[in-house]
């Protein structure tokens, strides 16, 4: 958020070079994509594409088209992303079935996301952040615990997995009183969790649901209080715009 309050400080293009308005042109993009500020998109994506393509600057043409693919995927139905990724020779499978898989997620296809995932997730925090969430959500424990159980000896973790199995291990570990010491401490302390909306999403619906079943209704109420605003702050798009 800070990142991009300074981008739209900078000077008007007719101030800049044509090297300073591409390098600006780039990195509003890249934030506007992080925080699905679509208005920002529509209005310079095709701007930086253009003058890209005028350039000759094939390289960078590829990294941005890279981006909004990831950024049209939270919005796409799987068959139009299917159908795109398939043209663009830059990915290689791993990356196309990455886009594919979510677009799948966030249209609620959680199985599909399983079938996809379970080749890669080994290999990424990515990957195995949307394959936890959805075993998760597909109540799939026989296949789930034992990656939990094994979490230790996966490589390539982030610290949004990190915190994903973690919470996912004390949401399993039926022992009550170390799931809502977890929940009052990690979860209502809300400090330096993520920045990614969905896992945040996931953590603030799911939270709420530990602290109803262990009959903790107002606190399952703080947990919405205290995430909501954090939510609308990563989350800056449009509310009337949408990508058909």
């Amino acid at each position: 958020n800070g990142a991009y309050e300074i981008l739209i400080l900078a000077p008007n293009f007719d101030q800049l070079s044509q090297n300073q308005i591409l390098l600006l042109l780039k990195w509003r993009l890249l934030n506007s994509f992080r925080m699905h500020k679509m208005s920002e998109v529509f209005m310079n994506y095709q701007i930086y594409m253009n003058m890209l393509i005028d350039l000759e600057h094939y390289t960078l043409l590829k990294e941005i088209r890279r981006e909004h693919i990831q950024f049209e995927a939270y919005y796409k139905h799987p068959s139009y992303i299917q159908e795109t990724v398939v043209k663009m020779h830059s990915l290689d499978e791993k990356d196309r079935n990455f886009v594919l898989a979510k677009s799948m997620f966030f249209h609620q296809n959680y199985s599909e996301v399983i079938r996809l995932s379970r080749f890669y997730y080994k290999s990424s925090s990515q990957w195995l952040i949307l394959y936890l969430i959805s075993l998760d959500y597909e109540n799939k424990l026989s296949e789930l615990k034992p990656i939990l159980e094994k979490a230790d000896e996966l490589k390539h973790l982030c610290n949004t997995s990190k915190l994903l199995i973690s919470h996912l291990k004390h949401k399993y570990s039926g022992d009550k009183e170390q799931l809502l010491s977890y929940l009052r401490r990690v979860i209502l302390g809300i400090k330096n969790l993520t920045d990614e909306y969905h896992i945040l999403d996931y953590l603030m619906v799911d939270s709420q649901a530990l602290f109803s079943s262990l009959q903790l209704y107002k606190e399952a109420v703080q947990v919405t209080k205290n995430y909501l605003p954090r939510l609308k702050i990563l989350k800056q798009s449009d509310a009337d715009l949408e990508i058909e």
